[in-house]
This record gives structure tokens, C-alpha cells and sequence, in this order.
């Protein structure tokens, strides 16, 4: 799992990232890459923000970051974020409410589909 924190693809390095966190292992090492791939272009960026939730205790640092998407140019970190709040306390989701109503006007579909839901 450590070696496939190289791998160069994002999803890759996330599936191990989350995988590491659960068993306790490298916990430091494997949120830094989800970190550096929530910042990557297209579904990679998605994908990694979707996991913080997953990642325990390990993401939760993680997620001021994540949340931080929900304004991003990229429409998949974007859809990522919203799919975060829909994951979070209720109280703690209520904080970005704003950020998610505006989402209801997204250009993409997608992700005012998603905000709708959230």
C-alpha cells in the first residue's frame, strides 16, 4: 500500500491513502497525498475529496481543505466537496450551507444535482 501512495494515478493513491488510514499506517504520509490530489485536475480531485470522509480520524484535518473545494474551478472537486457536506454532522454542514445553496446555480448539472440533494 505505501509504494502505491507513487503510483501516478490519483485514484490509486487514494483507494491506498484510505486503506493505510483504516489499518494505521503511514497515517501522516497518506493524507499529504490525498491532500496533493485533492488538488488535481478533473475526477482525480473528486475522488480524493470524496475520501477524506473515509480516511477516519486521519481526514479530518483534511477536511477545511476539502470544504475549500466547493468554490474550486475544477466542476469535479466542485461535485467532490458537496458530496463531503453530505457526510459531515449536521451542525458541522450547516457552516458551508451557504457555499452549497450557491451550488444550486452551478454551470454543471452534476453538481447542482448534488447540492440539491445535499
Amino acid at each position: 500500500l505505501k509504494e502505491a501512495l507513487q503510483n501516478p494515478a490519483g485514484f490509486v493513491v487514494v483507494e491506498a491513502a484510505v486503506a493505510l488510514c483504516r489499518v494505521g499506517e503511514g497515517r501522516a504520509e497518506a493524507a499529504e497525498k490525498v491532500r496533493q490530489v485533492m488538488d488535481a485536475p478533473g475526477e482525480a480531485a473528486q475522488l480524493a475529496i470524496e475520501a477524506v470522509a473515509r480516511m477516519g480520524e486521519a481526514g479530518k484535518p483534511l477536511v477545511p481543505a476539502a470544504l475549500a473545494k466547493l468554490t474550486s474551478d475544477n466542476p469535479d472537486a466542485r461535485f467532490g466537496a458537496v458530496t463531503l457536506v453530505a457526510s459531515l454532522p449536521p451542525a458541522e454542514a450547516a457552516k458551508v450551507a451557504p457555499d452549497v445553496g450557491r451550488l444550486l446555480t452551478d454551470p454543471e448539472k452534476k453538481v447542482r444535482v448534488r447540492a440539491a440533494a445535499v
